[in-house]
C-alpha cells in the first residue's frame, strides 16, 4: 500500500486534499487527529500552548488512526498530516521532540508527502493558531524537515481545483501511473 501525507502549514487545503483525492483513488483518508483533539478539548480563553504530553498523546493517537484506516484502505492511504509536523510542533513549543518520533521517521517513512503551499487564504476558525507570516516559516521548516529525513516529497500549489490537480498530476509521475 502507498501512503500519502498531505503535509504544510495550516489552512493550506490538507484535509479538503486528503478527502478528495481517497474519494478520486476509491480509498479512505485518515483525518487530522491534532484538529480533532483541538475541537473536542478548546482552549482555555487565551491558553495557546500544549503540553509536552499532550502533543506527545497526539500524535501517539495520529499513528493509532493510521494503523486502523490501513486495514480499510485499497492501493493508497491519505494521511491528514504526519510526524513531520508533529516534530516541529514539539520544537516550537518546547524546543525538544522525543527520540521515538525521529525513529518513526527514519524506519517507516511514508510513501509521498505532498508539502502544500501556504498559497490560499488563511481563515481563523477555534482550532487555527498560525496565519499570517506564521504559515510561510512553518512551510520553510517543514521543508527542512522533509529535505533533513530525505523524505520524497512534491509541491502542491494553486487553489480549488487546481491545487487538486497539482495534487493528483504529482500522486500520477512518483507512483508513475
Amino acid at each position: 500500500m502507498n501512503t500519502v501525507v498531505l503535509t504544510g502549514p495550516e489552512c493550506t487545503g490538507k484535509s479538503t486534499l486528503a478527502r478528495g483525492l481517497a474519494a478520486e483513488y476509491g480509498t479512505v483518508f485518515v483525518p487530522e487527529t491534532a484538529r480533532d483533539y483541538a475541537e473536542k478539548h478548546k482552549r482555555e480563553r487565551g491558553r495557546k500552548h500544549y503540553s509536552y504530553e499532550e502533543i506527545e498523546g497526539i500524535a501517539r493517537m495520529h499513528l493509532e488512526a493510521i494503523e486502523k484506516q490501513k486495514t480499510l484502505a485499497n492501493r493508497f492511504l491519505f494521511i491528514d498530516t504526519h510526524l513531520v509536523i508533529f516534530k516541529v510542533w514539539f520544537l516550537r513549543e518546547h524546543r525538544r521532540c522525543p527520540d521515538w518520533i525521529d525513529i518513526e521517521l527514519n524506519k517507516n517513512p511514508c510513501s509521498l508527502y505532498l508539502l502544500c503551499l501556504p498559497d490560499i487564504p488563511w481563515h481563523p476558525d477555534s482550532a487555527r493558531q498560525h496565519g499570517g507570516k506564521a504559515r510561510d516559516v512553518l512551510f520553510e521548516l517543514y521543508k527542512q524537515e522533509l529535505d533533513e529525513y530525505r523524505l520524497p516529497w512534491q509541491l502542491v500549489q494553486g487553489a480549488g481545483r487546481s491545487r487538486f490537480d497539482c495534487a493528483v498530476t504529482r500522486i500520477r509521475s512518483h507512483f508513475s501511473l
